[in-house]
């Protein structure tokens, strides 16, 4: 399936783009970088490989930077998944230039998860429910700068998509008025530091299993049930836009069974709202002339016309 990220894309080229020269980079964290600086999975950062190591240049604050960096070293014991930044020579995590801010992480030696292999759909829920039963006890729980709840969004203009740029049809235009409508009053939800970008694209996977889960970037205090949601959707999403059931009730038996929260009342709403993010996202990257995918946003819109 098409990648379901709610992301915007970027063509990394190699070192030229860094903020840091490789030399600094390796001084700065006292490693010894590859031969070569190769671009890895497009995103809203530049993030290339080097030897052993991830280098991931983002253009950020680095307040917002500091509470990932603080929420991965807790959870990183905690989940094996899980990959902290490495320290710099100075005690730091990051190297702060201008407007950007630098962060390595050590390589992973596995493939992007492919969503119908079984062990990563027995093991993503599984995983998800562990990540949230860890990060319910971190203790220095708080907002992340910049990076608002679903309720705190500002859905006309955010990082994901513009709703005053794309192609508005009469389906988004029922889904975003009754997402809106249930966001006015949700039901009482369990809130938590969250992944917020929970997806295939999102997990490392060998023939062992799920070896890692990265980009971190959108993670913020939320609802722990819209990750699973967004977990359902990836897993259960079919080609001709239809939900599989199955698969979706299975996935959320499987969370619940490993001690994630039962909060399935509120899964239909949130399935619409992940679709619709994605969708807007995906139409927002068309209005403004960069790559999308009409099949993948026929399945979307094919699979919100149940929850509208």
């Amino acid at each position: 399936m098409a990648s379901s990220a709610i992301t915007l894309s970027v063509v990394a080229t190699p070192e030229s783009s860094l903020v840091a020269t490789p030399a600094d980079i390796a001084a700065h964290w006292g490693i010894e970088l590859g031969a070569s600086i190769e671009p890895l999975a497009p995103s809203r950062a530049l993030v290339v490989g080097s030897g052993a190591y991830v280098i991931r240049d983002a253009k950020t604050s680095l307040e917002s930077v500091m509470w990932e960096h603080e929420f991965l070293e807790f959870l990183a014991p905690r989940v094996a998944e899980v990959v902290a930044p490495l320290t710099a020579v100075d005690g730091s995590t990051f190297l702060a230039v201008e407007d950007h801010v630098i962060s390595v992480t050590p390589h992973i030696a596995a493939e992007r998860a492919d969503r119908s292999a079984p062990v990563v759909r027995y093991e993503v829920p599984r995983l998800l429910a562990r990540l949230h039963r860890a990060a319910d006890e971190w203790p220095r729980a708080r907002p992340r700068p910049g990076r608002p709840s679903w309720c705190e969004l500002d859905w006309i203009a955010n990082d994901a998509w513009d709703w005053t740029a794309l192609d508005r049809t009469d389906l988004l235009e029922r889904a975003y008025e009754a997402s809106r409508e249930w966001l006015a009053s949700p039901p009482p939800l369990a809130e938590s530091a969250v992944h917020g970008d929970f997806h295939t694209d999102n997990l490392l996977a060998s023939e062992r299993g799920i070896e890692g889960l990265i980009d971190w970037e959108f993670a913020r205090i939320d609802w722990p049930a819209s990750d699973l949601a967004a977990a359902v959707m990836v897993l259960s999403l079919q080609r001709d836009g239809t939900i599989d059931q199955r698969i979706a009730d299975e996935t959320v038996a499987a969370y619940v069974d490993a001690g994630g929260r039962d909060e399935s009342h509120a899964l239909e709403p949130l399935l619409r709202q992940v679709l619709l993010a994605v969708a807007l996202h995906a139409r927002t990257r068309k209005a403004t002339g960069q790559s999308w995918s009409p099949e993948f946003q026929g399945m979307l819109e094919t699979a919100l016309e149940r929850f509208v």
